[in-house]
């Protein structure tokens, strides 16, 4: 007898469940590479904020806050506020340092300038001129130093203030009677300012000195010889103060001879120094020196008592149409000794 047949089972085949496990495989991620992406775009994120982000700016200060008070007009708002504590404290902080600044610098001297009591009074017709500050009751005695050397020779030296420029002077000073009065002031006076203008002059230079009344003498060391200019080396211009020094007042005053003689030498520059508003020269003599003159600038110094009250006399008319500049003088101003 045949054995019973043994039934087994039919063999499953492997095939579908290898394919769905492939399957499973293919459409699961894994957990690290999930973690991998999330923190991928995370990192893209915050680059992406960063970008967007202000670069370069300053970092915030702290302020401080303070009352703000706003006045609204027709036209326009006016914001009014208290100071702030950084104001304020700024504010402490320069006013303590004052005193310290002040006593790093020096020290000043206020001494007040020593000035007489009483100056010149002048006044100019004919052009400006440059009004002399006294520094002392000897200061109108003293000679004045070198003048301001120019070109072609020429230098520019004053008498009471009046300025000439030239190479060639001629000092034209009354020495009547008058000029001896109260107490010889303006004679002494009158010869200080020539000698303080003689010493401005260079060895290049020419003068001539003429004192008159109703003569006019001009000063001559070679009597032999016409009167001429004379160049002002420091030896020529030592013998001229000697010879200003020793004159005298006296006699009475006649203008026209000295000028006359002054413009016949030709100088650059005349100054003439007189007190005497009387006698006038007439129209007929300030017309002859118009007609002599050939060029040269004629300044007139006035000398009087009190303010000037008269307005144009024949000094004035004497400048002006000479081409020259005039000042007057209070006698009762002038320095004395």
């Amino acid at each position: 007898m045949a054995p019973p047949p043994v039934h087994r089972a039919p063999e499953r085949s492997t095939a579908p469940l290898d394919s769905d496990f492939d399957g499973r495989n293919r459409r699961s991620i894994p957990a690290w590479l999930a973690s991998a992406v999330l923190h991928a775009t995370l990192l893209i994120l915050f680059l992406l904020l960063y970008q967007v982000s202000p670069r370069g700016a300053s970092p915030e200060t702290s302020r401080t806050g303070g009352i703000v008070l706003v006045r609204t007009d027709h036209d326009h708002t006016v914001f009014l506020s208290e100071p702030t504590t950084a104001s304020s404290q700024a504010e402490t902080a320069s006013a303590n340092a004052a005193p310290a600044i002040q006593a790093a610098l020096p020290e000043i001297n206020t001494t007040p300038l020593d000035l007489p009591a009483a100056l010149p009074s002048q006044e100019s017709i004919g052009g400006s001129h440059a009004t002399e500050i006294l520094k002392g009751t000897d200061a109108l005695l003293s000679g004045s130093g070198p003048g301001k050397q120019l070109k072609n020779y020429q230098v520019e030296t004053s008498v009471f203030g009046v300025q000439g420029t030239g190479s060639k002077f001629i000092y034209v000073f009354d020495r009547s009677t008058s000029m001896e009065g109260y107490d010889g002031v303006p004679l002494a006076a009158a010869k200080s300012q020539l000698i303080r203008s003689l010493n401005d002059l260079q060895s290049t230079n020419q003068f001539q000195i003429i004192f008159y009344n109703a003569n006019a003498v001009p000063w001559n060391p070679n009597p032999s010889q016409p009167p001429s200019m004379m160049f002002g080396d420091e030896s020529t211009k030592a013998a001229a103060i000697k010879f200003i020094r020793g004159i005298v007042g006296r006699g009475n005053t006649r203008h026209l001879p000295a000028l006359q003689q002054a413009l016949r030498l030709a100088p650059d520059v005349v100054f003439f120094l007189t007190d005497a508003e009387y006698p006038q020269m007439t129209r007929a003599e300030l017309d002859k020196i118009k007609k002599l003159n050939r060029g040269t600038s004629i300044n007139s110094i006035e000398f009087g008592i009190g303010p000037r009250r008269t307005g144009r006399n024949f000094l004035t008319q004497l400048a002006s149409e000479n081409n020259g500049h005039y000042t007057y003088i209070d006698i009762h101003r002038l320095p004395t000794n």
